[in-house]
This record gives C-alpha cells, sequence and structure tokens, in this order.
C-alpha cells in the first residue's frame, strides 16, 4: 500500500475526498488567494479519491487523456462535468444538446471565467464564427509605381488552403481529382479577393457566396456571348480590375488557373457543382448570422485568460460537418501559433480541449501530428469516444494507434467492442472477458508508467454540489 502511494505521489497522482461535492483539499500554498491556482498545484479528476496533476512538468505526463466508454456510462457526467467544476485554466467543452453551458454557465462566470458558446444547432444563440478572421497575416514590402516602397499587410495563403480542402474534401474516386482541385482554385481565388479588397466588416464568407453568384452570372453571360464578343471579352469584371491593379495578386493567378474551363459549358457547371456544393451552407438565411459580420470570440483569448468555449454541435444532423470540422482545426492552429509567439513557446494560460463524442462530432486532419506536439505548448486534450474502434473509422490504422499511444492517461468506463477490451487487457494483464464484465461502479485507469488499476468510478453529477457553495 506504502509502495503505491509513493508511485502515485511520484507521477503527481493523489487521493481526493470521495464525496460528491465536497470540496478538495488544496496543498499549501504561498502564494495570494488569486495566484493560488496556478496550473503547478491544478489537477483533473479520473476516477473517485483519484487525481493527476495538470503540471506536466511535474509528473512527466503529456496531459492528454483517452476515455472510452459506451453510451450511457457516464463520461460526460463523471469525466467532463467534475473537471469542468474544478478547473482552473481554459477549457473547450464539446456541449452536444447546450445543457453544459446552460447548467455551469452562471457557477463558471461567478469563478471569473469568460464564457462563450458557438451553437452550430441553434445559430440565432450564437457568438459569430468569422473563419475568415483566423487567417493569419504577414507584412511584406510593396513598391509602388512611384518607386517608393511600404509593408504591406498580406494574408497567409496557406491558411486560405486549409479551409478550402476541408470545403472541398478529397474525394475517394480518383477521377474526381480534376474537379475537387478546379472546385478548390475557384473557392481559393474568392476568398483571396475578398481578404485583399472588401471592407474587413465584410470578409466573410457570406460575401465569397455573393462573389460566386456574381462569377457565375457573368460566366452565363460569357456563354451566350457570340464568337467575336467572347474573343474581345477581358474577363470576370472584378478580376480583371484587381488584374489591373496587382497582376500578381494571389486571387488573380488563382482565377487564371481556371478561366479557361468557362468556354465549356458542361465542363464548368461540373465544377460548379462542387463549388455550390461546398458553399450550400452557406445560404441559408438562419444560418448567415452565424458567419456574418465578424467574429465574437477569438481563440487567442484562450490562451490569456480564464475562458470557458462551449460549442454545441448536433449528434444527429450532419450537414455542419465541414464548418465544425474547420472550426476545431482552426482553433489547433491559432492557440499553436500564440504559443509560438509567446518567448517560452507556450501560452499564457493553458488550455484543455474536451473532444467529447469525438468520432460522432468532428474530424480534425493530421490529428495524429498535432497531439504529438502540443503539449510543450500547454495545450491538452481528452478524447472521449464509445470505443477504439471508432478511431479507425476516421483515420488510418496507423494514425488512430498514433492518437491512442498520445494519451498517457487512458480511462475504461465499460463497454461491449471487443478491440477495446482486447486493448485494456492487454494493458491490465488480465482477460477481455474480465474488461467487458466490468461493474457499473468500476473503471479501468491505465497511467503512463504505472501498473494499470481497476477503481471505483465517481458517480456522475455527483459533484454539482459544488455550485452550491
Amino acid at each position: 500500500m506504502r509502495q503505491e502511494h509513493e508511485e502515485n505521489k511520484e507521477n503527481g497522482i493523489q487521493k481526493t475526498s470521495g464525496k460528491g461535492g465536497e470540496k478538495m483539499k488544496k496543498a499549501k500554498s504561498t502564494k495570494t488567494a488569486a495566484e493560488r491556482k496556478t496550473m503547478e498545484e491544478s489537477f483533473r479528476i479520473v476516477a473517485k479519491d483519484m487525481k493527476i496533476s495538470n503540471d506536466c512538468r511535474k509528473t512527466g505526463l503529456n496531459g492528454h487523456d483517452l476515455v472510452v466508454g459506451s453510451a450511457g456510462a457516464g463520461k460526460t457526467g463523471g469525466y467532463v462535468t467534475p473537471n469542468l467544476l474544478i478547473c482552473d485554466h481554459s477549457m473547450v467543452v464539446g456541449d452536444t444538446k447546450g445543457q453544459l453551458a446552460r447548467k455551469y454557465g452562471a457557477y463558471l462566470k461567478k469563478k471569473g471565467f469568460k464564457t462563450v458558446t458557438v451553437d452550430f444547432v441553434n445559430p440565432e444563440k450564437s457568438a459569430t464564427y468569422n473563419m475568415l478572421d483566423f487567417i493569419d497575416t504577414y507584412q511584406q514590402y510593396f513598391v509602388e509605381s512611384d518607386g517608393k516602397a511600404h509593408l504591406q499587410n498580406k494574408y497567409r495563403t496557406k491558411d486560405i488552403k486549409k479551409i478550402v480542402n476541408l470545403l472541398v474534401p478529397d474525394e475517394m474516386d480518383t477521377h474526381e481529382r480534376f474537379w475537387v482541385d478546379s472546385a478548390r482554385a475557384v473557392i481559393s481565388s474568392l476568398i483571396a479577393y475578398v481578404l485583399e479588397v472588401m471592407h474587413p466588416m465584410a470578409c466573410n464568407m457570406v460575401s465569397v457566396l455573393d462573389l460566386y453568384q456574381e462569377l457565375i452570372r457573368e460566366v452565363a453571360e460569357f456563354q451566350h456571348m457570340t464568337k467575336s464578343e467572347q474573343d474581345n471579352w477581358k474577363g470576370i469584371s472584378f478580376f480583371a480590375e484587381l488584374e489591373k491593379e496587382d497582376p500578381q495578386n494571389f486571387a488573380v493567378k488563382m482565377y487564371k488557373m481556371y478561366s479557361g474551363n468557362f468556354i465549356a459549358e458542361k465542363c464548368w457547371s461540373s465544377i460548379c457543382q462542387f463549388v455550390s456544393n461546398a458553399l450550400e451552407i452557406f445560404v441559408y438565411p438562419e444560418l448567415r448570422g452565424l458567419f456574418d459580420g465578424m467574429s465574437t470570440l477569438d481563440f487567442a483569448d484562450l490562451g490569456k485568460r480564464k475562458t470557458v468555449l462551449f460549442v454545441n454541435v448536433s449528434d444527429t444532423d450532419r450537414s455542419m460537418d465541414s464548418i465544425v470540422n474547420i472550426f476545431y482545426s482552426q482553433l489547433f492552429q491559432v492557440l499553436c501559433r500564440e504559443a509560438d509567439r509567446n518567448p517560452e513557446g507556450r501560452l499564457d494560460m493553458p488550455v484543455r480541449i474536451m473532444l467529447d463524442d469525438f468520432a460522432a462530432n468532428v474530424y480534425i486532419p493530421d490529428f495524429d501530428k498535432i497531439i504529438s506536439v502540443i503539449r510543450s505548448r500547454e495545450i491538452h486534450t481528452s478524447i472521449i469516444l464509445q470505443s477504439l474502434s471508432q478511431l479507425e473509422t476516421m483515420y488510418k490504422r496507423a494514425s488512430a494507434q498514433t492518437i491512442i499511444n498520445n494519451c498517457d492517461c487512458k480511462i475504461f468506463l465499460g463497454g461491449q467492442d471487443r478491440d477495446t477490451a482486447d486493448y485494456i487487457a492487454d494493458l491490465a494483464g488480465c482477460l477481455p472477458e474480465s474488461v467487458m464484465s466490468l461493474e457499473n461502479n468500476r473503471e479501468w485507469v491505465v497511467t503512463r508508467g504505472q501498473k494499470a488499476r481497476c477503481v471505483e468510478r465517481l458517480a456522475p453529477y455527483s459533484m454539482d454540489g459544488m455550485m452550491k457553495e
């Protein structure tokens, strides 16, 4: 027993009060009350009477958790909500149905947190999310016609590409490659034009859609011209004007890549089909308010002050998938960029991203690579699944295994998936049947550097009493 206590202490794992709603024991600190809850003494709850320090430098762990349990196993009530209640750093919480924001929002505000809700289900209740606001800029010298040079802000084209690649994902059929690449070129040119030319308040995807509709109209006019009129045609009016001012502009270059297809009506029609599918989500009037205007949230704020960002994503309606994927991709991108700009290469305020129902709600490109490098930046994830096999439906087997391997704490709350049971049994040194017959009040906790332990589970929502204190 003493040996287990020493092992737990060495790895930053401590016993806590077992009664739900009771105050957690606090370590002695010489810091002021405002500074007491630092990353060095903060922790997260993984089971009843068990917590893990969030200080990765102290524990030697990477801070990523993998929580696996079948529907109704208590993933949200027994893991997400307790850690939401005790958190002292920023968090991003998947909030399907919007219940967590309603239930815990006022309490978190009382604790000094800023709370923001991005609601992809009820957009009229959501903060504005303008994906173009998160495209990074850099400064470049621009030489005018009189020979004078001045610095000019330019948008990073690779950030535009990331958005477009998620709006127009790769097709499985290699014969579709031409249409995918052409559609991406169209949308890239329109986004670049909006960013370069339009007023900042108009730099959003609604403007991109409006510009696309104007593009279609002008191409239709061109296709109905006589041969001689087509020979004298100057091109799409707004791109032609931009080309006069800046022939090397990225928007113009992308436009040139597909404008030769205007003459072939069937070819252009097929390209438009892909573009229209990608931009269709921005047509719906009830969603325009979510994307129109400048963002009322800033991902970078998460790394500067205590903030909880609730993200409501439907678990039954897949129409917003491409937008949600862009949202989470930009979240990681902006946080990493913010950390890299700090002298120490990490965020001032650590951020934990709770990816609840990960397999059902979001696909993050290159997540196997992202999770491998974000720990040092004080960005940590909690991946919550119903079974490990769900990961392989999203990522290739090697990538899925990399994601699993990068979670130093694995929590199994029960389930009937054989692959998951085999994996946990192998780590625990027991039979898969023992894992699959796990009692409802028990869970397996596997932490790197320690033996797997079967411990008592924290009862779902048992810590809600904290809000009354």
